[in-house]
C-alpha cells in the first residue's frame, strides 16, 4: 500500500473533513476507466473498494475494478525557450558585477540555489546510465541538426528542447548522439517525499497543436548523493531521477512525465 504522497494544506484540510483514507494520490490525476472515459481530478483516494474524487458539490466515486490506470503528472513544459535562458543568463552576468556589500539576502539566495542546480546537473549526468553511450554534437553534426529543425543558432540548438520545470528539481535536456543518431536526453531530479515508488515513469511527446506524438517508457534511477554534498545543499542522500534517451524528432514541442500506477 502507498503511503500518502504529497499534501498542501488546503488538501490536508480537506482530509481532515473527510476523514482518514487508507491510501491518496495529490497532484494532477487522470483516471482510466475500463471503457476508456477519463476523469482528471487534484487528488483521488481509494476507500471501501472505491476510487474517489471530488466534485462540485460533494464527493464522486467510481468502483475500483473499474480503474485501469491512474496517471500522476509529477511536470511538464513547453519546449523552445531559448529566450527564458537567455534572460537568466543575463541576469547572472550583471550579477557576478555586484560587489558583495550591494548584494541583497534574495541574491545571495538565489546563488545558493544556483549552486545546488549545477551540484544536481552534474551528479545526474554522471549517474545517468546512458552516460556512457551518450556523446556530444560536433560543430558540423549542429549545423545538420539546426538545418534540419530550422533553427537560428547553434546556441538555441542546445536549449531547443529545455522546458521550464518548476515541480522537479533540475533538469537537464540536452540534444545528443548516440552511434549514428541524434537523440534527446532528458533528465529529472524528482522532489519526492517518499521512498520507493511503484509506479512506471512514462514520457508523453506532444506537437504544438497539444496532439500526442508518442508515449516512450523512462527508467527511474535512485540518485546518491555524498554525505557531505546532502548537508551542505539541504538535499536527501537518496534521491530519485527520471531519465528517457529517444530519437530526435522536430516536431515536439512539449512533453509529460507521469507516473502511471496500473491496477
Amino acid at each position: 500500500m502507498l503511503v500518502a504522497r504529497r499534501l498542501g494544506i488546503l488538501l490536508v484540510a480537506a482530509l481532515i473533513f473527510l476523514g482518514s483514507v487508507p491510501l491518496l494520490w495529490a497532484g494532477q490525476l487522470e483516471i482510466t476507466l475500463a471503457d476508456n472515459r477519463k476523469i482528471v481530478t487534484p487528488y483521488c483516494w481509494e476507500e471501501n473498494g472505491e476510487i474517489k474524487f471530488p466534485m462540485p458539490g460533494g464527493v464522486a466515486g467510481v468502483d475500483k475494478t473499474s480503474v485501469v490506470s491512474i496517471r500522476e503528472v509529477v511536470s511538464s513544459g513547453e519546449v523552445v525557450i531559448s529566450e527564458m535562458a537567455r534572460v537568466e543568463e543575463s541576469k547572472k552576468s550583471s550579477e557576478s558585477e555586484e560587489p558583495d556589500v550591494l548584494i541583497d539576502l534574495g541574491t545571495k539566495r538565489r546563488r545558493k540555489k544556483d549552486a545546488k542546480i549545477e551540484f544536481l546537473q552534474k551528479a545526474l549526468a554522471q549517474q545517468d546510465p546512458y552516460a556512457k553511450e551518450i556523446k556530444p554534437l560536433s560543430t558540423s553534426e549542429l549545423d545538420m541538426v539546426e538545418d534540419k529543425c530550422l533553427l537560428t543558432s547553434k546556441e538555441e540548438i542546445q536549449k531547443f528542447f529545455v522546458a521550464n520545470l518548476q515541480t522537479a528539481v533540475e533538469k537537464n535536456e540536452i540534444v545528443r548522439k548516440i552511434d549514428k543518431g541524434y537523440v534527446i536526453v532528458l533528465r529529472n531530479v524528482i522532489d519526492t517525499p517518499y521512498g520507493d515508488i511503484d509506479a512506471k515513469p512514462i514520457l508523453t511527446l506532444y506537437d504544438e497543436e497539444g496532439k500526442v506524438i508518442s508515449e516512450v517508457p523512462a527508467q527511474l534511477v535512485d540518485l546518491k548523493i555524498p554525505r557531505e554534498k546532502a548537508i551542505k545543499y539541504g538535499l536527501d542522500e537518496k534521491m530519485k531521477a527520471v531519465v528517457s534517451v529517444f530519437p530526435l524528432n522536430c516536431e515536439v514541442r512539449r512533453y509529460e512525465v507521469s507516473f502511471v500506477y496500473n491496477y
